[in-house]
């Protein structure tokens, strides 16, 4: 996992993370939901953003609507970022916890 500020072309400074996923169970996974706890220098958390890399719903509007089978890797695109800009200044750069704090799995049809 990665977690830094990051530069775009409309602002400077987002803070941000970037990790990868890998099912290394025997079922399809439907959702998953993974919670980044931004910690300051001491190591205290001091803010929680919530991400749903994989989430397989007839609503999505997101390219990427398919489960993460058994075996594979989810990643973001090459240069593309989680933003989490509720994040407070205290935050120490780099500084991250994550943890999946929900899992559905896919009903075998995947």
């Amino acid at each position: 996992m990665k977690a830094r500020y990051y530069d775009t072309y409309f602002e400077q400074r987002i803070p941000g993370v970037e990790f990868k996923l890998r099912n290394k169970g025997n079922r399809s996974l439907r959702k998953v939901e993974v919670t980044v706890y931004f910690q300051d220098a001491s190591g205290a958390v001091i803010a929680e953003q919530e991400y749903n890399p994989v989430l397989v719903t007839k609503y999505s509007f997101r390219g990427d609507n398919k489960p993460l089978r058994p075996n594979y890797v989810w990643q973001l695109e090459r240069g593309k970022f989680y933003q989490a800009k509720s994040v407070p200044t205290e935050w120490k750069e780099g500084a991250v916890r994550a943890k999946i704090t929900d899992i559905e799995f896919g009903d075998g049809t995947e």
